[in-house]
């Protein structure tokens, strides 16, 4: 008789045990779950943060670069040699003014050109090399009638106008790439129309741009590109067209986060403003070997987030790579709302 009261209280007791197995397991299970959900929205709060900075930089920097372009060109259309010019119809006095201002600019004019209001050029240079102290006359250009989207917008504004065209339609055998121009309406002392001036910025003026504002060694190539999302300009030796993809993004705010499903990377749509790394670049610096930049280019493919982590890791310059507790965090979570005691 005893026996079946032992049995039954050893079988209670079992039933309790596994009970708490059980409790404790789901208790875990939550709390991982929940862990892993708080950690996410942590990491993606900060990708977020730091892109959407990121961004804001590049676009600050944009509008400031066509703010000073424009009122240059600005400028050199409120020259009185480009009255001289309009009233003489002798383009040395524009020619000679330009070829002096337009070397002050770094090579961020490929050409300039003085227009009748019929789009008739009556004087043009181009940026010479910068070891020459003046720009180059172009004086065979003299004559061609340009039409260009610049000077109709700044024709019906009545202001200096911004607008995209291929740099050939100014210069002849000048690239095929649609580079930003910029027109300024000249008027005469009666306030009338009596030309433009227009300015074509180089090819390579808003990648150099870019590369400046992201600095050396970044692993983020912002992606700039016209409302149509026809031009795109990237950093100095960065092809934009395999990017060309994140702008098929539909903007939903600026500042944003959205995922390129064919990249499976993270984009801002109001900044235009796409994550990538050149593997092959960090390579070639010696950052990291053939055989890292092949698996780390198939991490890429499923998780951006755990690749961007193990290359920091794999990261060396000179036999030196970033230290250990760079990519420890029980100190970020410990006394938190989140702890791991």
């Amino acid at each position: 008789m005893d026996a079946l009261p032992r049995r039954a209280r050893s079988s209670l007791r079992l039933r309790l045990l596994l009970a708490t197995v059980a409790v404790l397991a789901t208790a875990l299970l939550v709390a991982a779950v929940a862990f892993e959900r708080v950690a996410r929205s942590v990491v993606m709060d900060a990708v977020h943060t730091h892109l959407r900075s990121r961004g804001q930089e590049v676009q600050d920097a944009l509008a400031r670069f066509q703010r000073e372009r424009a009122l240059t060109v600005a400028s050199w259309s409120e020259a009185e040699a480009m009255q001289l010019t309009i009233d003489s119809g002798d383009g040395k006095f524009a020619e000679d003014h330009l070829r002096r201002t337009v070397q002050d600019q770094n090579g961020a004019f490929a050409a300039v050109a003085l227009l009748s209001p019929d789009g008739e050029i009556l004087a043009a240079v181009r940026s010479g090399p910068s070891s020459r102290k003046f720009g180059i006359g172009l004086a065979e250009l003299r004559g061609y009638v340009v039409e260009l989207p610049a000077v109709e917008q700044a024709r019906a504004a009545n202001a200096v106008r911004i607008a995209f065209a291929p740099l050939s339609a100014l210069l002849r055998g000048g690239s095929a790439n649609e580079v930003l121009y910029v027109a300024a309406p000249i008027k005469d002392f009666a306030g009338d129309l009596v030309g433009f001036l227009v300015g074509a910025l180089s090819v390579n003026a808003v990648p150099a741009l870019l590369a400046d504002v992201m600095g050396p060694g970044s692993s983020l190539v912002p992606v700039v590109a016209d409302r149509e999302g026809r031009t795109l300009f990237a950093p100095t030796d960065v092809d934009a067209d395999p990017l060309r993809p994140a702008l098929a993004v539909e903007e939903a705010r600026a500042g944003a986060l959205a995922t390129v499903d064919a990249w499976g990377r993270f984009l801002l749509p109001g900044a235009t403003f796409f994550s990538a790394v050149q593997t092959g670049a960090m390579v070639e610096g010696g950052f990291i070997t053939e055989d890292e930049r092949r698996w780390l280019n198939e991490i890429d493919q499923h998780n951006p987030l755990l690749f961007d982590f193990v290359l920091k890791r794999q990261l060396r310059s000179n036999g030196k790579s970033f230290s250990r507790s760079v990519f420890e965090t029980r100190r970020f979570f410990e006394g938190g709302v989140l702890s791991v005691k």
